[in-house]
């Protein structure tokens, strides 16, 4: 039992337990219906409101206040911010280099949608590669030299000049395994070079 302590209604001393702060339930009714303890000024624009009990820790009217106001308080532990451009509207925005963000490259997320709904069309990335050489399989739909076409999925997509970072529709052939297989080994048996096959 904690020493004796005033009750906020009545200011009345009486023993109290833990967090007790009413000598009564009539006391702690009549406390929270008083209007006079549940109004508030806000702390942003000035505005009187009232809070649903007396208790209550809200400090601001709406939660346009609120926002506002956590924004303009100082916080000294606050990490250091800096800016960079964003990669797709080059627009510069601020990021924390010592935490999770360090390796942010756009501003928001639609910059970053928009990224990368442009690199899976652009065929100097990896991605934007083998999204094109895939269309370029479903349109064809068959091999160049057999004529195969049971399974699209199960077609290659073979470089006729043998470089993969030549990404161009011209460069490419559309084969089936056993033709794309056949021709890898031709070129090892006559040329004498090693190569990956796929």
């Amino acid at each position: 039992m904690e020493p004796d302590r005033k009750c906020l209604q009545c200011s009345r001393e009486f023993p109290a337990y833990r967090r007790q702060r009413y000598c009564s339930q009539k006391c702690c009714g009549l406390h929270h219906r008083n209007e006079t303890a549940r109004s508030r000024t806000c702390k942003k624009c000035g505005v009187q409101f009232m809070v649903r009990f007396v208790g209550s820790k809200v400090q601001h009217c709406s939660i346009r206040c609120r926002p506002r106001n956590r924004k303009s308080r100082a916080n000294p532990n606050k990490k250091p911010r800096e800016s960079r451009p964003c990669e797709w509207c080059h627009s510069p925005f601020e990021y924390c280099p010592t935490g999770w963000q360090k390796n942010r490259r756009f501003c928001g997320w639609k910059c970053s949608r928009a990224f990368n709904s442009a690199s899976r069309r652009d065929p100097t990335t990896k991605k934007g590669a083998r999204k094109n050489r895939a269309d370029h399989r479903r349109v064809i739909g068959k091999c160049e030299r057999c004529g195969w076409n049971e399974e699209i999925l199960v077609l290659h997509v073979h470089h006729r000049d043998h470089d993969r970072t030549n990404d161009v529709p011209e460069n490419w052939e559309v084969l089936c395994p056993n033709c794309h297989k056949l021709h890898h080994l031709r070129d090892k048996l006559t040329l004498g070079y090693t190569r990956k096959v796929w």
